[in-house]
């Protein structure tokens, strides 16, 4: 998981610093131009023109095809903590199952305190099964914020979206702790 995040947060930093760096490129070309004619004391030509034309397309294309890579890489990134978050919560599903099984299967030779043990030990289970979901969620909600209040990368549309979908990916509006309950007078 914590590899993940950082791999999607080196993808960005790789991207922001490609997309810096073809802007600077795109500048220095750009001005070396505008300074031979100035320096002439001349207007630049036609054919300088369509050289700058020529330069900021291209400097265009090439962040567009940059930005089109980067989102494939970030998808890939989130398809896999998605899958990550999946086996985490089907693990703990099918530990508690399994807990439950034998303690049905074995419950007439089972003492009280090994019972409670039993239950315990589920409830860490599934205690441990929703910190792990808030925890991703927490990271993914984290490059959320970045990317809408920070670098204004999605919409605030996109943004609550995502969020909505980040919940039900994660399972957060199920995975609550039960009331504890009251013991009877």
């Amino acid at each position: 998981m914590e590899a993940s995040n950082k791999a999607l947060k080196q993808n960005e930093k790789d991207f922001y610093r490609d997309q810096q760096t073809s802007v600077k490129n795109e500048e220095a070309k750009i001005n070396e131009i505008k300074n031979r004619a100035r320096k002439e004391n001349r207007k630049l030509t036609k054919q300088e023109e369509d050289e700058i034309k020529r330069i900021q397309d291209d400097g265009k294309q090439y962040r567009k095809s940059s930005e089109e890579r980067y989102s494939k890489e970030r998808k890939i990134e989130e398809a896999a903590q998605r899958r990550n978050a999946v086996e985490a919560l089907s693990k703990s599903a099918k530990e508690q199952k399994i807990i439950m099984g034998n303690l049905e299967s074995a419950k007439s030779k089972m003492s009280a305190k090994s019972a409670a043990k039993v239950v315990k030990s589920s409830a860490k289970a599934r205690d441990g099964a929703i910190k792990e979901a808030k925890k991703e969620y927490n990271q993914t909600k984290k490059i959320l914020d970045e990317k809408r209040f920070v670098t204004g990368e999605i919409s605030d549309k996109e943004y609550k979206e995502l969020l909505k979908k980040s919940q039900k990916r994660n399972a957060l509006g199920r995975l609550k702790k039960p009331k504890k309950p009251t013991k009877a007078l």
